[in-house]
């Protein structure tokens, strides 16, 4: 019933992409850089497979530099607070350690 909320920031400065969160659509959520036009693609899926952009931007800074981070939570006070679970967390890089290619975390 909340937002999905596709964030960068780039020296202490947040630039964010909001949308309605489904827990079907956005089942998987990945995030990769596309080396075609050097950018950065925040990416959705419901099975894993088949991937829907949701949010893309010009790479700010050096891949090796990512910091992935997930969170959850709400923004009021609730006296039954839920659970929130984060499986199948991946991360792939390119064939060359340290390589900024192909990069692409995926959460589950």
């Amino acid at each position: 019933g909340g937002d999905l909320n596709l964030v960068e920031k780039v020296a202490g400065t947040p630039s964010v992409t909001s949308i309605t969160y489904s827990n079907t659509t956005h089942r998987w959520l990945r995030l990769r850089h596309e080396p075609v036009g050097d950018l950065m693609k925040w990416e959705t899926s419901t099975d894993g497979s088949t991937w829907t952009e949701r949010r893309s931007r010009p790479r700010g800074f050096a891949v090796t530099s990512i910091k992935a981070e997930m969170n959850a939570g709400t923004y009021e006070s609730v006296t039954t607070p839920g659970v929130a679970i984060f499986d199948n967390f991946t991360l792939t890089g390119g064939a060359v350690p340290g390589a900024p290619t192909n990069l692409r975390a995926v959460f589950q």
